[in-house]
C-alpha cells in the first residue's frame, strides 16, 4: 500500500510538472487547454493519494485504539 500510495504521488507531481512545461510552450488555445487537462488528471491522483494516506491512518488509528482496549 505505501509503494502505491508513493508511486501516485510521484506520478502526479510529474504530471504537474509536465502540464506546467505545456502551458510554457503552448502556442495557441487547443495546446493550452490540453496542458489544463494533464494539470487536473495530476490534482485527482493528488487527491486520491490524500484519500489513500487518510484511510490508512484512520484504519492504523482503529487498530491502535482497539489494542488499548483489550
Amino acid at each position: 500500500m505505501k509503494i502505491m500510495k508513493l508511486s501516485l504521488f510521484v506520478v502526479s507531481v510529474l504530471l504537474v510538472i509536465c502540464g506546467a512545461l505545456m502551458i510554457s510552450t503552448a502556442d495557441g488555445s487547443a495546446q493550452e487547454s490540453e496542458s489544463l487537462m494533464v494539470i487536473l488528471i495530476a490534482s485527482v491522483f493528488l487527491v486520491g493519494t490524500a484519500i489513500f494516506h487518510a484511510i490508512d491512518l484512520l484504519r492504523k488509528s482503529i487498530e491502535d485504539r482497539n489494542k488499548l482496549d483489550i
